[in-house]
């Protein structure tokens, strides 16, 4: 054994290659160097035996997958790495007296391996029966395929504890779920009804001031009623008044003009007495006269009165009319 404890170079390694061989055995090796021995690919054969290892190294099974004989007897490995199965082309593998207690799962997907040696390892009583002696050729062959078939059966036993583990969660997501859904529902229909109580609260109490405002609101609505009437009874009397004064004034006015073209008749037959027609016409006045006469008189006493009129030319054809009137009268 070797008293060197530094890191191999390549050219050491490549030194200790024969053909397809490297051996690194008997030289105390704490940590493998990987990344050199990954340098020598034609090396698919590695001993490590008869050292001082502990542990694998992370990037060993993944650099080194191409091995097909590994040689880890006599060392202090303790564990090894779980991506053991990336190993694929490992045929034979020698673990004979180190400190292993289990045998990872990752054993299962290493189809090829055909040889297992894990004597003296302090592995766990449920092992024994798996592992077996492995005191010769044969019963080594036989304890690779133990292992290998063991760990499958173990690999299918933890991926369906890991799918009931999973279910179990889905379940668990799915009930929370659906409880979150009822409890999210109740709050919802919770502030609906909440809702619709103060709604309800609300009305009661606008139905209240309606009914509290109601008597004085029919008070005013009566006061207003009886200014209404009172307003429409004045503006009806106003009416009426208006109405009578313009019949009146209709005719009156109709009176007058009669009386006009009477008069002007009057005059002028008086003045053409020769005229063959006026001589009807005075036949006829005089009879109008007789029957007009008392309707001058009440004419003649309601102008005196003082009829209301506002224009001014009406008040001057009103003086010339009751003149006119006058001197019908006086001469009869």
């Amino acid at each position: 054994m070797t008293s060197k404890n530094k890191m191999l170079t390549v050219k050491e390694l490549k030194s200790r290659t024969d053909d397809n061989e490297m051996d690194l055995s008997l030289l105390g090796i704490k940590k493998i160097p990987v990344k050199e021995i990954a340098t020598v690919r034609k090396a698919n054969v590695l001993d490590l035996s008869c050292n001082r290892i502990v542990q694998l190294p992370d990037e060993f099974c993944t650099t080194l997958q191409y091995l097909v004989k590994l040689d880890l007897s006599k060392n202090l490995i303790t564990d090894l790495p779980a991506d053991v199965y990336k190993l694929q082309q490992l045929k034979h593998l020698d673990l004979f007296q180190n400190k292993l207690s289990m045998i990872p799962v990752g054993f299962s997907r290493l189809d090829n391996l055909r040889w297992l040696d894990l004597k003296d390892n302090p592995l766990d009583s449920s092992y024994f029966k798996i592992v077996g002696d492995c005191l010769d050729d044969k019963q080594c062959r036989q304890c690779a395929i133990n292992v290998v078939t063991a760990m499958k059966s173990l690999a299918s036993e933890q991926e369906r504890q890991k799918q009931k583990v999973l279910k179990a969660e889905r379940e668990r997501e799915q009930r929370k779920h659906i409880e979150e859904q009822k409890q999210a529902q109740q709050r919802k229909l919770e502030k609906q009804l909440d809702k619709e109580r103060k709604r309800k609260q609300w009305e009661a109490e606008q139905a209240k001031l309606v009914q509290a405002a109601k008597p004085v609101l029919s008070t005013e609505q009566r006061h207003l009623g009886n200014g209404e009437v009172q307003e429409n009874a004045e503006i009806a009397k106003v009416l009426d008044q208006k109405n009578n004064r313009s019949w009146i004034s209709t005719s009156f006015t109709l009176l007058i003009a009669c009386t006009a073209i009477l008069v002007g008749i009057y005059i002028y037959c008086k003045e053409n007495a020769t005229d063959k027609a006026c001589k009807s016409y005075n036949a006829l006045l005089l009879d109008i006269q007789k029957l007009t006469k008392p309707h001058f008189k009440y004419a003649l006493e309601f102008m005196k009165d003082g009829f209301d009129y506002s224009s001014e030319k009406i008040l001057i054809f009103n003086e010339w009319l009751t003149g006119v009137i006058q001197s019908i009268i006086s001469k009869d």
